[in-house]
């Protein structure tokens, strides 16, 4: 690279303070790979670099001597052509824009490492962004992250009860923003709007996940408490409800019983039966020890001894 900092963020020498900042915030975004598609990971460091130089009107000043024909670097005294000059400068630097915001290259930043669960039936596939964030990047990737969790997380047998765990853990991981300062160069649209992205709780298919878990939680509690839903085939003919049973009236001590698949009970003739009756009481506190379980009647109550 034989271009120097002026070239690099496609600015003239004398270019205003403003100029290079606008410069190097649509340039950083274009560049960097975390950001774009195909982005190329040493141009944004060396954009970084450039504006790093250029926005400091002392580091500017040196550098223009430097780039008058001073054969020395400006910081560290390294006898250089002028060829090598803008790499040097560059290299020179670099470590203080490695460090920087793995999106949009600003400083100063924190390391992060947000996870997503996409669950996919009986398997599940996990997103991770481990890495340098500035505080307005921290947030963005974290709504993007907690609104995946919310979305697709739930859809598979893993990601169903490791997506409670992730949304914790990123939760905890984004409170160390709290402390951080703004990025610097600030980009008011971008740090106010676009870099923040939209709260998982604004996202309607976020809520429509959410109504669809609570939905399936409603369905297996009421199977858990209320049994299973099956008859047996004939159950029906035999007019069978969840507390009653045709001609419940006409249970007496000594009938027989048999159940269905979903644990009610009806009458039988007995030799194809599983219970007896043993007593016929006012309430089911009233029932002999023998007694295995019980039936309220539209009368009193029945009770039952499984054979």
């Amino acid at each position: 690279m034989n271009e120097n900092l002026y070239e690099i963020l496609d600015v003239p020498r004398d270019a205003a303070q403003s100029v290079i900042l606008r410069s190097f915030l649509d340039g950083i975004r274009e560049a960097h790979p975390d950001f774009v598609v195909n982005g190329d990971q040493r141009l944004a460091r060396d954009r970084y670099v450039a504006f790093t130089v250029l926005s400091s009107p002392t580091d500017r000043e040196m550098y223009d001597r430097a780039l008058g024909g001073v054969a020395s670097c400006p910081w560290c005294g390294e006898p250089l052509s002028p060829d090598a000059l803008p790499r040097h400068v560059v290299d020179h630097m670099a470590k203080k824009a490695d460090d920087g915001c793995m999106v949009c290259g600003r400083l100063p930043a924190r390391h992060f490492d947000f996870r997503a669960n996409s669950g996919r039936g009986l398997w599940h596939k996990v997103h991770r962004v481990d890495g340098n964030l500035c505080k307005t990047c921290s947030s963005g990737v974290y709504r993007a992250m907690q609104t995946r969790n919310m979305t697709r997380g739930p859809w598979g047998v893993v990601s169903f009860f490791t997506t409670p765990y992730l949304v914790v853990k990123n939760w905890r991981a984004h409170r160390k923003r709290t402390s951080m300062p703004g990025p610097w160069p600030h980009d008011p649209g971008y740090d106010r709007g676009r870099g923040l992205g939209k709260p998982a709780v604004r996202s309607p298919a976020a809520w429509g996940s959410f109504i669809g878990v609570v939905a399936i939680l409603v369905v297996v509690a009421s199977l858990i408490v209320g049994g299973p839903a099956a008859v047996l085939p004939g159950a029906e003919d035999e007019g069978v409800t969840s507390t009653s049973v045709a001609g419940v009236d006409g249970w007496v001590v000594g009938g027989c019983a048999r159940f269905d698949t979903a644990g009610r009970v009806f009458p039988t003739e007995c030799g194809d039966h599983f219970a007896t009756v043993v007593a016929l009481v006012a309430a089911a506190t009233d029932c002999p020890d023998n007694t295995d379980f019980s039936l309220p009647l539209s009368e009193g109550v029945a009770c039952f001894e499984q054979t």
